[in-house]
């Protein structure tokens, strides 16, 4: 009878521990949705040295969205 709860116990660790596995994988995949993208060249002196790209959360913060769009588009 001891052994059969050992295995019952045992099998239900393993079940919470893939379950919690899982839960935190889905939890991961979900979030805040890049909805626009911006582009910063960068440059020193005349040499140009790479590209920013700064990915914006349209839905979580509009208007700070909206504020980087209009700014890079003036620069």
């Amino acid at each position: 009878m001891a052994s059969v709860q050992r295995i019952l116990i045992s099998f239900l660790v393993v079940l919470t521990a893939v379950f919690l596995f899982f839960a935190q994988t889905g939890e991961a995949q979900r979030g805040p949705k890049i909805t626009h993208k911006v582009y910063f060249d960068i440059t020193h002196g005349d040499e140009p040295l790479g590209q920013i790209v700064l990915g914006l959360y349209g839905k979580t913060v509009p208007s700070t969205c909206i504020v980087c769009r209009e700014y890079q588009m003036v620069n």
